[in-house]
């Protein structure tokens, strides 16, 4: 039987932490043009924007089966 391991759980650590816009992600922008740096930064605040619906689904699918069947064993 298939414990339920949360998809958080199954990415890389740190992947998932907070990062500032303005550090575009740790990526170096020396090289970049100013169209580049911000389709970068866009993309960063996408990034994060997404990882924060992540959570908050997995939040909801997780009190839908808690309703439904009780705890769910980790």
């Amino acid at each position: 039987m298939n414990k339920y391991v949360p998809i958080t759980s199954r990415v890389k650590a740190g992947t998932i932490s907070s990062r500032p816009a303005s550090r575009l992600g740790g990526v170096n922008t020396t090289g970049m043009n100013k169209l580049e740096a911000r389709k970068m930064q866009m993309l960063v605040s996408q990034r994060k924007k997404l990882e924060e619906e992540l959570l908050a689904l997995e939040d909801e699918i997780l009190n839908a089966v808690r309703m439904n069947f009780g705890e769910i064993p980790r």
